[in-house]
């Protein structure tokens, strides 16, 4: 009820979750919790986690002009840089790598993908 009273109160037209299918069962929780929270909204869209599994992104934003700024507040995230579980990567690494690879697939250099429950464009 708080996350509905909360995009109520800022009038969203649009929400980004995380990914239900993940191994952290925190982005779980919280994917279970937003999606009927978020049941008036127009947009409605899933992000990647880091510990997201068979995300198929549909939906891809250019993120080439604002990549350096994103690695670098992941980077100041100080307490979870290296809980990566792979070995020499940290959290700026697989960003960079995962923003690389959705990036190709949306062919850019660096994207990130998302997978709409509802997406509309507006004409």
């Amino acid at each position: 009820m708080k996350i509905e009273e909360i995009i109520n109160k800022v009038e969203a037209d649009t929400v980004y979750t995380h990914w239900g299918e993940d191994t952290h069962q925190d982005h779980r929780a919280i994917a279970r919790t937003v999606v009927p929270a978020a049941r008036r909204v127009p947009n409605l869209l899933y992000f990647e986690g880091f510990s997201a599994q068979q995300f198929n992104p549909t939906t891809f934003v250019n993120i080439g002009k604002v990549i350096n700024q994103k690695l670098g507040v992941l980077e100041a995230h100080a307490s979870q840089l290296e809980k990566t579980n792979i070995e020499h990567l940290n959290i700026v690494d697989i960003a960079r790598s995962a923003a690389h690879f959705r990036g190709i697939q949306g062919r850019v250099t660096f994207a990130e993908g998302f997978m709409a429950v509802r997406h509309f464009i507006d004409f």
